[in-house]
């Protein structure tokens, strides 16, 4: 497809650290994000919703598979949208993305501070504080 760029990850940048740097000094390439995956696959279902937040995290809109892997954070995050499994929806979103492109761009930084208010560890320290205790202390 001729509207669509790929952005080839440099050899250097393959170990996340590097990748992290990398892709966050090509955010503003990026109009969207898309994480699909086949939720028929066994492996595919026991992923987890990085990829959203990464690219939320970039205040970048996420076109995301439904299903177990991605609902919890497409229904937390407004620009996450769940897709369920099948061309004409996943044309349909592709093509909603498309044409708010303008919209979402000036969204960058509300998109971001949302992933954080909701998904940075500040808001969650408590309950990652109760997994160790109770993984320590309760087993």
């Amino acid at each position: 497809y001729d509207w669509v760029t790929s952005l080839p990850v440099p050899p250097d940048c393959r170990n996340y650290p590097e990748f992290v740097r990398w892709l966050s000094s090509a955010a503003t390439e990026f109009d969207f994000a898309i994480a699909p995956l086949d939720m028929r696959q066994k492996f595919n279902r026991s992923k987890s919703s990085l990829k959203a937040l990464e690219a939320s995290g970039l205040g970048l809109p996420c076109l995301v598979s439904a299903g177990v892997v991605f609902d919890n954070t497409a229904e937390q995050l407004s620009e996450c949208i769940a897709v369920r499994n099948s061309d004409g929806e996943w044309f349909h979103e592709v093509d909603n993305v498309i044409q708010r492109i303008e919209e979402t761009s000036s969204l960058r930084n509300a998109i971001k501070s949302e992933v954080l208010e909701k998904f940075g560890l500040s808001q969650r320290e408590s309950s990652f504080d109760d997994l160790l205790k109770t993984a320590f202390f309760d087993a």
